[in-house]
């Protein structure tokens, strides 16, 4: 079983601050888990992150987008002399397992849209899904394609 350690924060009275330090608990949920799964040991970092540079048209209107990449997928081998496409990628996501199937399928409904456009812009086919309990504790890790 994988736990989360605490997360505090020096010289704030979490009383006084208690939704900021909720909302930073499940920001750092969330980097643990690509920490977790990108093999990256102990430590979490939330300052390190990886960009594609996108060239797309919608119509006759050529787009360059930009978007953060999680992780490249275990399966493809890559080097930096490659042409890395999104198909390399994958998306990391993690969310409160609500154990009621009904609260479940209604908090899915309401993210997995905004993952799902998120991912495919970007040309990222496939998302991994951390469902994590109330503790941080991670329960089940599962995928889907977009």
């Amino acid at each position: 079983m994988l736990t989360y350690e605490p997360l505090t924060r020096p010289g704030v009275d979490v009383a006084v601050c208690a939704p900021c330090v909720a909302a930073d608990r499940f920001q750092y949920y969330g980097y643990k888990f690509e920490t977790l799964c990108t093999g990256g040991g102990h430590t979490v970092d939330s300052t390190s992150e990886f960009s594609l540079l996108l060239r797309l048209s919608i119509g006759m209107v050529p787009v360059l987008m930009a978007a953060e990449v999680d992780c490249a997928s275990g399966d493809k081998s890559l080097s930096l002399s490659d042409t890395m496409t999104p198909d390399h990628f994958l998306e990391l996501k993690t969310t409160m397992f609500n154990p009621k199937v009904r609260l479940r399928e209604q908090q899915l409904a309401q993210k997995y849209p905004r993952w799902w456009i998120q991912s495919f812009l970007a040309g990222i086919p496939t998302i991994v899904l951390g469902m994590r309990d109330g503790n941080g504790m991670l329960n089940n890790v599962g995928a889907t394609a977009c």
